[in-house]
């Protein structure tokens, strides 16, 4: 596919969207060839396609890059690692979101705990985590608002006592 090697993001972008459908080991050899990729959400984008097997041979680069881009300083880099998270399988990197329930940004914050909603609806995480319930506890609305979110998905009887007590305290 030409258009891969495009100078516009968006092209490159859509070449990958293109290659997803297909699903077959040339589309990650292809992928891991934009693991460098100077645009964000194409280098993301990327790095699912590869992740997405955890056998092919440019998986280690691949988990490399993903575990750099969690421990970036730049808020937006770890937002988008953080998303990652629930597009590819399940992997020790998982706990890294609830790290980032103690992250300095709000925005982090909150990123984390939509993948952790998605990662709960998946069944992929079981259990309450003391960063979790601290979120039920945050000063701002949405974080609140979206740690209930992540307990009502886990469904689990301990996280609905959590659920309890809380409206239980409004």
């Amino acid at each position: 596919l030409p258009y891969l090697d495009a100078p516009q993001a968006v092209l490159r972008m859509a070449a990958l969207a293109g290659l997803r459908q297909l699903g077959e080991s040339v589309i990650r050899q292809r992928a891991a060839a934009l693991l460098d990729d100077p645009d964000m959400p194409v280098r993301a984008t990327a790095l699912v396609i590869v992740l997405a097997e955890s056998q092919g041979p440019d998986y280690a680069r691949a988990y490399q890059r993903w575990e750099a881009m969690l421990n970036d300083p730049d808020p937006g880099t770890q937002m988008a690692a953080l998303s990652m998270m629930a597009e590819v399988p399940e992997t020790p990197l998982q706990g890294r979101v609830y790290r980032a329930l103690d992250h300095t940004q709000l925005s982090v914050r909150h990123t984390a705990l939509r993948v952790l909603q998605q990662l709960a609806l998946a069944g992929r995480i079981s259990g309450l985590d003391s960063a979790l319930l601290r979120a039920l506890e945050a000063d701002d609305a949405e974080s609140r608002e979206l740690a209930l979110l992540v307990l009502s998905a886990l469904g689990t009887g301990e996280a609905l006592e959590h659920m309890l007590v809380l409206l239980d305290d409004e």
